[in-house]
Order: structure tokens, then C-alpha cells, then sequence
């Protein structure tokens, strides 16, 4: 994995983690440094892990992803697969500390339909 311009052998571990219930729904390791390629495959992976009686429930879900995940074609999937899913663009890492410049920013954004929770 690239790591601070040289190779390094290391691994990136993405988790998900039911909150309520305090347990791992899903978990994938790869040798990429990059987050933002892995968020399809960790959601599709938590969604196919879910008990059938709750998979519309994970589905309606709220997503809240850190700056490391964000592109363009991420918001466009999760949007066209039904998923509230929020990711800040990495050139504005402090949107989480002004919810009022949030909302401007959602309304302002090609994809003002995804929904993010306050």
C-alpha cells in the first residue's frame, strides 16, 4: 500500500458496526489506501449480511462517511440504490463543525436528494 509517497506491506480494514447492538455486520481487507473504493462492497456487503426480516430496515439506514470515502461516482450509486448516504468532499473536511454551511452546501449540490440527518 502506498503510504506517504513509498510502499509499504500494509492493509486497510473497513468495518461496519451495528451501534444499537455493539456487533461487526460487515468487514473487508485490502492492500489499497484508498477509501473511497471500498464503500460500494462494504455497504453491498452489509445489506447481504442482514437477516431478511431487516434488510429493508439497513437499507433506510443512515450513512455517515468521513472525507476518505467521497467521489462523485460513490454519491451517485448510493443515490441510485435507494441510500441515505453522506460524504463531505475532501476539500471541506470541517463541514461536520457548521451545520448551517452543511445545509447551504446540500441545497446548493447536484445531489441535494440525499438525505443527511441533523
Amino acid at each position: 500500500m502506498k503510504v506517504q509517497g513509498t510502499y509499504r506491506e500494509s492493509y486497510n480494514n473497513q468495518i461496519i458496526v451495528d451501534s444499537k447492538n455493539a456487533m461487526i455486520v460487515a468487514n473487508d481487507v485490502t492492500n489499497n489506501s484508498a477509501d473511497y473504493k471500498m464503500l460500494k462492497s462494504i455497504l453491498i456487503q452489509t445489506i447481504n449480511n442482514s437477516p431478511e426480516n431487516k434488510k429493508q430496515k439497513v437499507i433506510k439506514a443512515k450513512y455517515l462517511n468521513d472525507a476518505g470515502y467521497y467521489s462523485i461516482d460513490n454519491l451517485i450509486w448510493g443515490n441510485a440504490n435507494g441510500l441515505d448516504i453522506y460524504i463531505p468532499d475532501s476539500s471541506n473536511k470541517d463541514i461536520f463543525r457548521n451545520t448551517d454551511n452543511l445545509k447551504r452546501r446540500l441545497c446548493n449540490s447536484l445531489y441535494s436528494g440525499l438525505s443527511v440527518w441533523f
